[in-house]
């Protein structure tokens, strides 16, 4: 029998999309942004914000997300000051293409052969979008894009959609979307119950 953890989480600082299963069929978006100026950054996160919902204010019976992540680059172009981005672990700071001899990123898979702008020190911001059909991603991201509409400093750099097959299996013919691990504190249950949940600080800092 596993142990139930002590530590709780507080699920009403965490973005929905860093703990919550995917829905089973999903759709998604994901587009990745470059921003040329700290203060329209700052004013793309403020009316972005009000759309992120919580893990605490995620429904289950309505799985839709948008997140948003920054890059050690998105941080630094946000103005966040020296030595508190020097607290970040090396390997978050490095990015992964400073690190593909680490990772096994090496020959065909090396970064120079990336698509670009992936591996680039332009990725500062990727907005996320989840849900169960492409009507209610649409719906979803349409936030986004309205938030960053009359702010020209903000580039949109990449853009990749991504759906589950019509029977849901990968691309290896194996069936896709059934691996969700669970995470020490947040109550939320993993696809595997005797599997032990993953430390706290693999997925949230602070």
């Amino acid at each position: 029998m596993i142990a139930k953890s002590t530590v709780a989480l507080e699920l009403d600082d965490i973005q929905a999309g860093a703990l919550e299963p995917r829905p089973v069929p999903y759709a998604g978006l994901y587009q990745i942004l470059r921003l040329d100026d700290r203060h329209a950054e700052r004013e793309l996160l403020r009316r972005l914000i009000p759309y992120l919902k919580s893990v605490a204010s995620f429904d289950p019976k309505t799985p839709v997300s948008l997140a948003v992540a920054l890059s050690f680059q998105g941080l630094k172009a946000l103005g966040v000051p020296e030595r508190s981005l020097a607290t970040f672990p090396p390997e978050f700071q490095q990015g992964m293409a400073a690190r593909a001899a680490e990772l096994g990123d090496l020959g065909e898979n090396a970064p120079e052969r990336w698509k670009k702008p992936v591996g680039t020190q332009d990725v500062h911001l990727v907005v996320v979008g989840l849900a169960s059909d492409n009507a209610s991603l649409e719906a979803a991201f349409s936030y986004a894009r309205d938030a960053s509409r009359d702010l020209s400093s903000v580039v949109s750099i990449w853009q990749q959609h991504v759906q589950a097959a019509a029977d849901l299996r990968n691309m290896f013919g194996f069936a896709d979307g059934i691996g969700h691990p669970a995470v020490e504190g947040s109550g939320i249950p993993g696809t595997n119950p005797y599997e032990l949940p993953l430390k706290a600080g693999e997925f949230v800092l602070g």
